[in-house]
C-alpha cells in the first residue's frame, strides 16, 4: 500500500437515549478513518437528535502522526454526506479557541461562528475550574 493511503468508514446508527441533555431520542454514528492494515488513524462522531434539524458532531480527533494529511478533512465530508443522507439541514460542532489548526480546517470546510459553545455559560457561572478552555460554536449549513 502505498504511504498514507486510508479510507473513511461510516459506521452508521447506535440507538441511545439522552435525556438529562434534552434529548428524548436518537442516532449515534461514528466516522472511522483507517489505513490499509486496519489501523485506525482517526474518528468522528455525530449525535443525530430525532426532534431537530441540526446534528451535532463530538469527539473530532486524529493521531498526531497522521494530522495535516487530509484524514479530519475527509471523515468530515463524510459525516457531512451522512447529514444530508438523513435529510437535516445543519452540521454543528465545538472547538477550543486555542485549537488554531482545527479552527482553521472548519473553516476552509465552509463552518462559520454562530457564538461561544456551551462551555462558556459554565465557565461564567462558575462551573468550570481554573484551566478550562473556551469553545466557539461553529455551523454549516447544508
Amino acid at each position: 500500500a502505498r504511504k498514507g493511503a486510508f479510507k473513511v468508514v461510516n459506521t452508521r446508527s447506535k440507538k441511545f437515549f439522552l435525556d438529562a441533555q434534552g434529548v428524548t431520542d436518537g442516532r449515534y454514528h461514528s466516522i472511522v478513518a483507517v489505513d490499509t492494515s486496519g489501523a485506525v488513524l482517526g474518528t468522528v462522531d455525530l449525535v443525530v437528535a430525532e426532534a431537530s434539524p441540526r446534528v451535532s458532531t463530538k469527539n473530532v480527533f486524529v493521531r498526531p502522526s497522521h494530522r495535516r494529511r487530509g484524514v479530519a478533512a475527509a471523515m468530515m465530508r463524510e459525516a457531512e454526506a451522512e447529514v444530508k443522507r438523513l435529510g437535516r439541514k445543519v452540521i454543528e460542532l465545538e472547538v477550543d479557541t486555542g485549537n488554531e489548526g482545527a479552527y482553521r480546517l472548519y473553516q476552509r470546510l465552509g463552518f462559520r461562528s454562530c457564538g461561544f459553545g456551551s462551555t462558556l455559560c459554565m465557565q461564567i457561572s462558575g462551573a468550570l475550574g481554573p484551566g478550562a478552555s473556551l469553545r466557539i460554536a461553529l455551523e454549516k449549513k447544508l
